[in-house]
């Protein structure tokens, strides 16, 4: 999968953010762009992607140079964002060949429960795709960002929609989903004593 044979560093932004987004797609997330945030200040996520078991906050970065003391400020607010956003996870794309400088920044992102991709591993992971299936390429992309695959719960599920529609708040999807996963077993005993009942 490529962009009419560009590669990267030919394009500059949104190409590369697009680059990215087409990882995650791949790997069966589903994507959205430049996703806006409203919380008490304004966030921006270049990539957010999501799937029933995790939300994954990407940021890309097209950069052709950039100071070490203005990198670590960047890493810094990414942090900050991930957290307040609750994603399960980030990921940082630089769109700048691996230097042995990244590799204390790669080592704090870690620590915060976050990965950097060099332009070398965003590169890597777009050629994987034609060396993959979705299910095995999928594995491999949560393993490497340190996501577990699992099925979700009638709770998460429920929760989910419920956030998903903005009819709820936080608190209040919570709870509903709580008690539908409450009643469920006791509605099943109704209507088996209803129909023990009929004979």
């Amino acid at each position: 999968m490529s962009f009419n044979g560009d590669r990267i560093g030919h394009k500059a932004g949104s190409w590369f953010e697009a680059y990215v987004q087409d990882i995650f797609r791949f790997a069966g997330f589903k994507t959205e762009r430049n996703r806006v945030f409203r919380l008490t200040v304004k966030h921006e996520i270049d990539v957010w992607a999501s799937s029933e078991f995790a939300e994954i906050a990407v940021e890309c970065k097209d950069w052709s140079w950039l100071r070490p003391d203005n990198m670590k400020k960047e890493f810094g607010e990414f942090i900050n964002k991930v957290r307040l956003l609750q994603a399960n996870t980030g990921v940082f794309a630089v769109n700048l060949p691996n230097r042995e400088i990244y590799q204390n920044y790669r080592q704090y992102l870690k620590e915060n429960g976050l990965t950097l991709w060099d332009s070398g591993e965003v590169e890597k992971w777009h050629e994987d795709i034609e060396r993959y299936d979705r299910p095995q390429y999928q594995k491999k992309l949560c393993d490497a960002i340190g996501i577990v695959i699992t099925e979700p719960t009638k709770k998460e599920r429920t929760f989910k929609i419920l956030k998903a529609l903005g009819k709820a708040t936080y608190n209040t999807a919570k709870t509903v989903a709580e008690n539908i996963a409450e009643e469920e077993p006791s509605r099943r005993r109704r209507r088996r004593y209803s129909r023990t009942r009929r004979y």
